[in-house]
């Protein structure tokens, strides 16, 4: 929806966007401000799954227990390998 609404700010304002597509213009905004801003958890979540990849593309063809809950050393929760795993594909 934001892309949509970027993608037409040309044209129209944020507003009149926003209320034909009865999307909260607050939550337009919102949704910037943490583009500009990244949390804490998303910076680390990155972080986290750019070493699972390397991991993986370093053991690339090699049988792996995933199941431990270590990745490169550091302790990663169930949560985060498996929003990661999620968001990698």
């Amino acid at each position: 929806m934001v892309k949509f609404i970027d993608g037409h700010r040309d044209r129209f304002t944020v507003t009149e966007l926003c209320d034909v597509l009865q999307f909260r213009y607050q939550t337009y905004y919102s949704a910037k401000n943490r583009e500009a801003n990244p949390s804490a958890r998303s910076v680390r979540d990155a972080e986290i799954l750019a070493e699972i990849v390397a991991l993986r593309e370093k053991d690339e063809g090699r049988r792996r227990d995933y199941g431990h809950g270590r990745c490169g050393g550091n302790f990663a929760g169930p949560v985060s390998r498996w929003r990661g795993a999620r968001s990698s594909g």
